[in-house]
């Protein structure tokens, strides 16, 4: 008879994130890790918020309509409809209307 193993569903980002934020920014902080571990935490929280999709920051530029990364600020795209689903600068996901 084989055994049958049934998988956990994946974690949401937003899951992970709130643990990893717990970890560094919670009661236990800074004295429980050490300088690296610290370093690596912060870059994971820094890396999975960049994975959750965020609107674009829409600027009038005189006719213009411009669409900038709400993480960087970089211009992604002119015009009212946004195609592209992350920044090509910082790789933030960003919403894109239908």
């Amino acid at each position: 008879m084989s055994e049958v193993t049934m998988e956990a569903p994946p974690m949401p980002t937003e899951e992970a994130l709130e643990i990893f934020k717990g970890m560094i920014f919670g009661k236990q902080s800074f004295e429980r890790f050490s300088k690296n571990e610290r370093e690596a935490i912060s870059r994971a929280i820094n890396l999975l918020e960049k994975q959750i999709p965020k609107d674009p920051v829409v600027v009038r530029d005189g006719w213009w309509l411009k669409m900038k990364c709400p993480a960087c600020g970089r211009v992604i795209e002119y015009g009212i409809k946004l195609t592209k689903n992350y920044c090509r600068d910082c790789g933030q996901a960003l919403k894109v209307g239908d």
